[in-house]
């Protein structure tokens, strides 16, 4: 079990401990403030070498993959840019398998502040 799923079950046996207005409550806030997954991935399809879903999420190195993909469409042509893009490209494929974390620990921060919102409202 990772941290990721502790602080899942931690959430969720707070989150029964609120009336049922409070889990309205935070039941609506994570419906409405965190990240939605279809975006997400359509981001990570169709712009992911541009780090689109990187900017979605909020995470670092963003502007970083940005910037090497745009050098490596204009080295491209002295076939050093080809390099640059086969990095971004493995760096595209490497972040499918973490965009679904990702998705994860935002629904679970957006939980959290939730739960300490309905806990303050008592």
């Amino acid at each position: 079990m990772d941290n990721l799923d502790r602080e899942e079950a931690f959430l969720n046996e707070e989150e029964s401990r609120l009336d049922s207005q409070g889990q309205l409550f935070v039941e609506s806030k994570i419906t409405n403030d965190a990240k939605q997954p279809i975006v997400a991935w359509l981001l990570w399809f169709f712009l992911g070498t541009f780090g689109a879903h990187r900017f979605y999420m909020q995470k670092s190195n963003a502007v970083m993959m940005l910037c090497l993909t745009a050098i490596g469409y204009v080295l491209a042509i002295v076939l050093v840019g080809l390099i640059i893009l086969f990095i971004t490209w493995v760096w595209w494929i490497v972040d499918v398998f973490s965009l679904m974390n990702w998705l994860k620990a935002n629904r679970l921060r957006v939980k959290r502040e939730a739960i300490n919102i309905a806990k303050s409202r008592i």
